[in-house]
């Protein structure tokens, strides 16, 4: 009976054992990806790098180096598979030429802003609804809406970008035409009322410019 009983004190031991092992392995797993630097260049050679930093419940990926990104065959291939529901920024320095296929295929996120540097975007490199915002020249072959940045309003239709509090905003080139009738087109309350600029017309332009939107009045 007592050699029974040492058999299955054990056998629990051990059971315990391999709990606590699998537990600190899991907790260790999801620790790694703190800090994690991926060598994602195409020569494997650690001169362009994914790094995954954890803040608070997520992890925000920053890409840095110089030179060509990898291609990958599927979305499950990129290195940060692991965590791609939880990455919830992406920082993309100066220095990438390209974005590799299937690259950020799987994140959620809504937005992303490409660096002057980056020439081509790959195959399936963001998901279809994501807005790409990006400093350098036209690309090509890619099917998400782009926008290019220009630091004044541009003179022609086109899909261009500004920066706001560091917040990109879209151009908006169109110019909205409104007619004020009454009190409200001859209303002069303070100095910035003026006969040629009314008050109340006056201070709509300045809110409708504010939100870059281009207005005339009458």
């Amino acid at each position: 009976m007592k050699s029974k009983s040492l058999r299955k004190l054990g056998i629990i031991l051990f059971s315990i054992f391999l709990v606590a092992g699998c537990s600190n392995n899991s907790q260790e797993n999801t620790q790694t990806y703190d800090g994690r630097v991926f060598d994602i260049s195409v020569s494997k050679d650690k001169t362009l790098t994914a790094t995954s930093t954890k803040v608070g419940n997520g992890y925000t990926l920053t890409i840095s180096g110089v030179g060509q990104a990898r291609d990958y065959s599927k979305k499950e291939e990129v290195p940060w598979n692991p965590i791609v529901k939880k990455i919830t920024a992406v920082t993309i320095n100066e220095g990438i030429i390209n974005i590799g296929n299937y690259s950020f295929y799987s994140l959620s996120l809504s937005e992303y802003i490409l660096p002057s540097t980056v020439e081509t975007v790959g195959d399936n490199s963001f998901n279809k609804s994501a807005i790409i915002y990006t400093y350098g020249g036209l690309l090509n072959n890619i099917e998400n809406d782009v926008y290019y940045y220009s630091e004044n309003r541009p003179v022609t239709n086109g899909n261009y970008f500004h920066v706001v509090d560091g917040e990109p905003v879209i151009w908006i080139l169109t110019t909205l035409k409104f007619l004020f009738i009454g009190n409200s087109f001859t209303y002069k309350g303070s100095d910035a009322g003026t006969e040629a600029n009314p008050e109340v017309p006056l201070d709509f332009k300045k809110i409708a410019t504010s939100f870059s939107i281009n207005v005339e009045y009458d």
